[in-house]
This record gives structure tokens, sequence and C-alpha cells, in this order.
């Protein structure tokens, strides 16, 4: 037996919800699936499916702060996914929330980011960057043995 509030409003929200359930389960009909015993091999899921996205306004702590600050523990770690991907580079998207407002200044060497905004909202921070990026993006690819970056997006 079902035990309702003695308020009229919540009582019909109980009863619409109840309806609606109850509708809702005896309106679909059961599916059946067939699975192939073998995957077909027309859709094969390359080895460097995963891809891994990194925050614009962040680069500099996983990548440092230029070609020779490149951190040794994210080049390993990169190295082992690479080693995974048979012929395949890295995928790694540099973008996130501070892609969509930040500026790229071609007379910015160092720092490679540089913030804009003090309060920027952690979820936003904006930054200015340059050449360097590109060039620190590069040396890792070639430290890893490939990688391909997709910006912004």
């Amino acid at each position: 037996m079902l035990s309702f509030p003695h308020h009229t409003a919540t009582r019909s929200n109980y009863f619409a919800v109840f309806s609606l359930a109850l509708a809702i389960s005896t309106a679909a009909d059961p599916i059946s699936v067939s699975v192939p015993s073998i995957a077909p091999g027309h859709n094969v899921v390359q080895p460097n499916f995963l891809g891994i996205s990194l925050e614009l306004s962040f680069m500099d702590e996983y990548f440092g702060n230029d070609t020779s600050t490149i951190p040794s523990t994210v080049l390993n770690y990169l190295s082992a996914i690479r080693s995974r991907t048979g012929n395949n580079p890295l995928r790694l998207r540099v973008g996130g929330n501070s892609m969509d407002s930040s500026v790229y200044v071609p007379e910015l060497t160092t720092p490679m980011l540089q913030f804009t905004q003090s309060a920027a909202n952690a979820n936003n921070q904006p930054v200015n960057y340059g050449p360097m990026l590109w060039e620190v993006m590069k040396k890792v690819a070639d430290d890893v043995g490939g990688a391909e970056y997709l910006i912004g997006g």
C-alpha cells in the first residue's frame, strides 16, 4: 500500500510520476539484438583511438616552459602510451575553456604562457601564448616517437 503525504499537490505529483512510469514500462516492446561472433574487419578501431585532452592554460604544468624543461615523467607516460599505438602517432588535443578566450602573441617567447586575468574563474583561465608552445609541442612529439595535435575544438 502506498502512503502519500496529506498535501494535495504532492499527491498529484506522485500520481503523475507513477502514471508516467507505468506508461513507459508498458509501451516498449522487446528488441532482439544479434551480435556476430567475429567482428567485421572493416570497422576496426585504430590503436591510437585514445585521445588525451590538455587544457591550454595548464600546458606549462604538463610540458614545462620551454623545450629544455619538459618533465621526464610526462615524456615517459606519453612514450608508454605511444609504444602501444603501433605505427600510429599519439592524439593530443590542446584546448578546453581557456582556448576560447586566449590570444596568440607572436612576440611572446618566454614564458610559454602568460595569464591575462589574475581573478579568472578556475574553469576558464585565459592566457597569451606564443611560438614557444609550438616548439615544445614539436619536441614532445619527437621525443615520444610521434604525436598529432588538435588545437581547440
